[in-house]
């Protein structure tokens, strides 16, 4: 992104005219977080996380390791390997393109670019925020979150009292 800005900007030219409004915001947040000199520095906490995870008994890992596991199922975002620990853990971001829904085998696809802005991981309690940091350590690449619904589930009203039935005794 940042060598067609450069391209671009001898030509007169933005980078919007080349990718599009929504596109050029996401690249101007990837090239400012990309310049972003002192976010590396989160390599010294990664590194810091990656010793007290291995100064840990093996049975402590494993029960951190599965606990990870199972946390980041139960969590919305999108899961990669830990880079202290190499256990599970997740990004979260927000969205970077509107969601795109097609139609598949009587299903509903949706489909969503994210920027990433959070890293997490319960194993060897990581956490790293923001973009700047996330590209320092390779977290920061966009990613796409990939959903299904039945047509009814996707298309039906909000119901207005969850967890209770109709009332159905009427004669």
């Amino acid at each position: 992104y940042e060598t067609c800005k450069i391209l671009l900007e001898s030509l007169g030219e933005d980078l919007a005219a080349l990718v599009g409004e929504t596109e050029a915001e996401v690249a101007e947040s990837l090239i400012v977080a990309f310049r972003d000199e002192s976010a590396k520095a989160v390599m010294k906490a990664i590194a810091a996380h990656a010793t007290v995870w291995g100064a840990k008994e093996p049975a402590e890992r494993e029960i951190a390791t599965q606990q990870a596991l199972t946390w980041a199922i139960r969590q919305n975002g999108h899961r990669v390997q830990c880079p202290s620990c190499k256990n599970t853990a997740l990004l979260s971001g927000t969205p970077s393109t509107p969601a795109t829904q097609k139609l598949e085998d009587g299903l509903i696809i949706e489909t969503q670019q994210y920027l990433p802005t959070k890293f997490e991981c319960v194993a060897c309690q990581l956490k790293i925020a923001g973009l700047s940091q996330l590209s320092a350590c390779g977290l920061g690449v966009p990613y796409k979150s990939t959903s299904t619904y039945d047509p009814v589930e996707y298309f039906s009203s909000e119901d207005k009292h969850p967890g209770f039935d109709d009332d159905n005794n009427e004669y």
